[in-house]
């Protein structure tokens, strides 16, 4: 997951950031409703929660290397809501912005390798005499 938020982050948001005047031109014209202030506001919670989720997988990536069980936990129940609600929250949106279509399509895919292999038995292994390696060795 932490390829999806770098992907999200790197890739993402700069596809959203040009595909602002397709957003823009999809909005309904409704008196008194600035639609700019609007995209604004969007894209910088976007921003600034792209941002947050990154810096929080990137937290448990390192947690998980230190053999924390908590963290893969974390992640197998994170990476399982996010295979569930991308897909209900597209087609509920009804998006068809090729910008944001595909980072949510790619995230879907890297989020089912993410919990298989969460799943698979290296991951499993948190004994303390099988995560002695992981805590000997450097982080990267």
């Amino acid at each position: 997951m932490i390829a999806q938020s770098a992907f999200s982050v790197f890739v993402g948001l700069p596809l959203a950031y040009m595909s602002k005047d397709a957003v823009l031109a999809s909005m309904p014209d409704t008196p008194g409703v600035d639609t700019e202030a609007i995209w604004q506001g969007s894209f910088g919670f976007t921003v600034v929660l792209s941002v947050g989720m990154a810096a929080l997988w990137i937290l448990f990536a390192v947690k998980l290397r230190a053999g924390r069980n908590w963290a893969r936990i974390t992640m197998l129940v994170l990476t399982a809501l996010g295979l569930v609600v991308t897909p209900i929250n597209l087609a509920n949106t009804g998006v068809t912005i090729p910008a944001t279509v595909m980072p949510a399509l790619i995230g879907v895919a890297v989020g089912l390798v993410v919990l298989i292999l969460l799943l698979a038995e290296p991951a499993k292994s948190w004994t303390p005499a099988k995560t002695a390696f992981l805590k000997a060795s450097p982080p990267f």
